[in-house]
C-alpha cells in the first residue's frame, strides 16, 4: 500500500502570519515588562489602560510557539511575585499581580504540551507555587 500523499501544504502567508504574531506577543512581554519590573513611576491614570491590556492578555489564545519565543510567562511569573513594596500603584484595585499569577499558571500547560504529552506532568519542573526568589533570572536566557 503507497503511502498518504501530504495534503497539507507550506503556505508562506500562514507562516508571515504566525511570526507576526509572535513578534506581536513578544512586544506584548516588553511592555509588561517595562512598566512592571523596570520601576517606571506609573500614574494612576494609566491603570485603566494596563487593566485593558491585561483584560487582552487574559482573552487571547496564546500558542506554545508565541510563549517559547516570546517569554512572556516569565515576565508573568516575576510580576505574580513581585514584593509588597514594589507591586504597582492601584494593584488592590486591578490586581495586576494575581491576574500575572493567574495567567503564568494558565500558560504553564501550554508552554510544555510537547514535553507533557511525551512524558508526563512529572517531566516539568514544578514551578506552580510561584513563590521564594527570583532575583537571579534573566529574563532573556
Amino acid at each position: 500500500m503507497d503511502a498518504p500523499e501530504a495534503t497539507a501544504r507550506w503556505n508562506p502567508a500562514i507562516y508571515e502570519e504566525m511570526e507576526f504574531r509572535k513578534g506581536e506577543v513578544r512586544n506584548w512581554r516588553r511592555t509588561l515588562q517595562e512598566n512592571f519590573l523596570e520601576r517606571r513611576v506609573l500614574k494612576p491614570e494609566d491603570m485603566a489602560l494596563f487593566d485593558y491590556f491585561f483584560m487582552r492578555l487574559e482573552r487571547y489564545n496564546m500558542s506554545m510557539e508565541e510563549l517559547k519565543f516570546s517569554k512572556i510567562r516569565k515576565v508573568a511569573k516575576l510580576i505574580a511575585i513581585l514584593p509588597e513594596e514594589e507591586k504597582p500603584i492601584c494593584d488592590d484595585v486591578y490586581h495586576f499581580c494575581e491576574r500575572a499569577r493567574v495567567l503564568a499558571r494558565k500558560w504553564r500547560p501550554i508552554q510544555y504540551a510537547d514535553q507533557i504529552a511525551a512524558n508526563g506532568e512529572n517531566a516539568v519542573n514544578s514551578d506552580d507555587e510561584l513563590a521564594g526568589s527570583l532575583a537571579n533570572v534573566s529574563i532573556d536566557s
